[in-house]
């Protein structure tokens, strides 16, 4: 984050957002025991769930040539079926992913690896059990199961590169599911190739990477002689994904300029009607069914500063709302 001097209101908001974030993880009953002080933010906690979560929306699916050869006992096969008319229908797959989504990770934990998703983290890649045992009424999780699919999951598609039995925690860092995913979908792994660097001939092994991870190293990957860095962005030297640290100073610049856009005494927030009898006005940013709320406290006055302009696409603010709490998220918050 920047090290930028905070105006009083900048403060209050920036409190007002780690309080947004207690009730988000509260809300989805993320783990977080805080044991590592300086790890212990909670937007980071709540960014780092909210990255790993699949909005449940329908998206086409598509398979690696791996598919071509794969042999599946008939319940992993039948599983793996079931998967994908899920992701194809948009219907809830999360239940599928592992325990560490909600239960076992959590980026303030003292153990390096129990912090986040290593292989997502890493490479961007989700994997998900392959059972059709039925999830009991009140639990969340599926069973364990001995297959997993390992997928990439977009906005608008889902890339099956393979299933693989179970494997151990070094497992998660096959190489061959990197070559695998760079051998089919060339144009999605150029956009991480380094130009101008030489990768050296040899390629990592599963266990170097597994290390290196676990010890807070990004590597650099070596294939068809050229570089490329992880398509999930790495890790920093903390364990934590890099994407979530720059996710978090986007959100809290963003925070901070919307502080300084609300105690404008020029601005249409300060100028507005109602606040004309309030001395000194006290604001506050809270969450509401739509998104971002900003509200002054002694009126009790609510400012929409979600609406659209005359552009096409979302206004910044709405985008901060989005990255902050989407639809889905605020859901959960309600009664």
């Amino acid at each position: 984050m920047r090290n930028v001097v905070a105006g009083p209101l900048e403060t209050s908001f920036l409190a007002d957002l780690e309080n947004i974030a207690l009730d988000l993880i509260k809300a989805f009953g993320l783990r977080y025991k805080q044991e590592q002080v300086n790890l212990s933010c909670p937007l980071m906690r709540w960014m780092d769930f909210r990255h790993r979560y699949v909005e449940p929306i329908p998206r086409p699916t598509v398979f690696s040539d791996k598919f071509r050869r794969i042999q599946l006992p008939p319940d992993a096969a039948r599983a793996l079926h079931q998967l994908v008319g899920m992701f194809e229908a948009g219907a809830n797959v999360n239940p599928y992913q592992g325990r560490g989504l909600i239960i076992n990770n959590d980026t303030s934990a003292l153990a390096g690896h129990k912090r986040t998703d290593l292989l997502f983290a890493d490479w961007g890649i989700l994997h998900f059990h392959l059972t059709t045992k039925l999830i009991p009424a009140g639990q969340y999780f599926s069973a364990p199961a001995d297959y997993l699919a390992f997928c990439l999951v977009g906005s608008d598609a889902v890339a099956f590169i393979d299933v693989l039995r179970h494997p151990s925690r070094e497992g998660f860092a096959n190489m061959d599911l990197f070559e695998t995913m760079a051998r089919n979908w060339p144009e999605y792994i150029e956009q991480y190739r380094l130009r101008g660097i030489l990768p050296g001939r040899r390629v990592l092994t599963t266990k170097e990477v597994s290390t290196l991870r676990e010890g807070g190293v990004g590597a650099i990957y070596n294939y068809q002689g050229a570089a490329y860095i992880g398509p999930g962005g790495g890790v920093t030297s903390a364990c934590t994904p890099v994407r979530l640290t720059v996710a978090c100073d986007h959100i809290t610049e963003g925070v901070r300029t919307l502080a300084r856009i609300v105690d404008d005494p020029a601005g249409q927030v300060r100028k507005h009607p109602v606040l004309a009898a309030v001395p000194v006005p006290q604001f506050q940013l809270g969450l509401c069914q739509s998104g971002l709320l900003v509200r002054e406290t002694h009126s009790n006055t609510s400012f929409d500063l979600l609406q659209d302009g005359p552009s096409d696409g979302p206004t910044w603010v709405r985008q901060l709302s989005e990255a902050i709490s989407p639809v889905w998220a605020i859901n959960a918050l309600q009664p």
